[in-house]
């Protein structure tokens, strides 16, 4: 359920999220082409997430929520999550094993890729808790990148 909320619907004049592509493939188990598609995103558009996903509440909506249907929001929330956070790890591996193989420069796309993704989850557009994973996404792409800056 929570990837049909993630992946249903688009906003903005029927603008398609960024993440969606990617998100689709990941679930598909078609982990080359979500890989392939997360490196090719433009993470500065928008929307990043479907309008009725739980990734795009604020922090204003989450206050209007009974305790019920926060609680329900909250579970899901997590659900994505945890699906976009298996995602920035596959990432983060395929960059690793572009950098093992001497493919800096691929493995230069999936980091600077996956720092781009952070930050956009940072936007203070997003409740904090997504922000916060987004931080913490873009600190590791950081960590990755510097690793790979000190190649020859």
């Amino acid at each position: 359920m929570a990837v049909a909320i993630l992946l249903a619907g688009c906003s903005k004049k029927g603008a398609t999220p960024v993440a969606q592509a990617t998100i689709t493939a990941w679930q598909e188990g078609d982990t080359a082409r979500a890989i392939s598609n997360f490196v090719a995103a433009d993470w500065s558009a928008r929307p990043l997430f479907a309008s009725d996903s739980t990734l795009n509440l604020t922090a204003d909506q989450v206050r209007l929520f009974s305790d019920a249907d926060s609680k329900k929001k909250a579970k899901e929330l997590g659900l994505q999550l945890d699906l976009l956070k298996k995602l920035a790890e596959a990432i983060t591996q395929a960059g690793t094993n572009s950098a093992a193989h001497g493919d800096f420069a691929q493995a230069r796309k999936c980091f600077v890729s996956l720092g781009q993704f952070g930050t956009a989850m940072s936007d203070p557009e997003h409740v904090k808790l997504v922000q916060m994973v987004g931080m913490t996404i873009k600190k590791k792409a950081d960590i990755e990148l510097a690793k790979i800056d000190q190649q020859p």
